[in-house]
């Protein structure tokens, strides 16, 4: 009889002892919510005379600026306007090597915001196994031009720095006056950028 005791109590702790673990193990991290977004262009911010990029999403209902450096604007210029410049730059010498290993870019994504820098992944697939390299979105929206990869920003992202798009006056675009307005009308206000 004890050890009949002995077996149950043994069965009811491993019992209690799978129970805990199920309740414990933290739930399975959820699948981020992705907005499709292309590369509207490369700009001049006025103030601070540095490049941006400006991710605008597939819908036209957000964008999203990004500053980078004058060399990934200028890679991200040039992949743009189909510049070729004879010799690869490191951003083709990336995706040369990625396809010699017989690999590809999938997708790259924008995935947070912390301290005001933004933080990207690039989604390389080889072999049957997605492979995710943490990189500047500058590095990564280079190489997803080349590739022709799609371009993805996290919704948080989005909500958190991302703009309603403008449309720019244009220098010639001059606003119709209408009857009843008194004096010019006001000089073009916003310059594009």
């Amino acid at each position: 009889m004890p050890k009949l005791i002995y077996a149950l109590v043994i069965a009811a702790i491993t019992i209690a002892c799978a129970c805990a673990e199920e309740q414990s193990e933290a739930p399975p991290e959820e699948e981020p919510q992705l907005i499709q977004a292309e590369v509207q262009g490369v700009l001049i911010e006025p103030e601070s005379k540095r490049p941006v990029v400006l991710l605008t999403s597939l819908d036209g209902q957000s964008c999203l600026p990004i500053f980078v450096g004058q060399v990934e604007a200028a890679a991200i210029w040039r992949c743009l306007n189909k510049l070729d410049v004879g010799r690869p730059m490191t951003h083709d010498l990336l995706v040369s090597i990625i396809n010699e290993l017989g690999a590809a870019v999938s997708r790259i994504v924008v995935t947070e915001m912390k301290d005001g820098v933004y933080h990207s992944n690039i989604e390389i697939t080889a072999g049957g196994k997605t492979l995710t390299l943490d990189a500047r979105p500058s590095d990564a929206i280079a190489v997803a031009l080349r590739t022709g990869a799609k371009i993805y920003v996290d919704t948080k992202v989005m909500k958190e720095a991302g703009l309603k798009p403008i449309q720019p006056a244009l220098p010639n675009d001059k606003p119709e006056k209408k009857p009843d307005e008194e004096g010019p009308p006001p000089e073009n206000i916003t310059e594009p950028i």
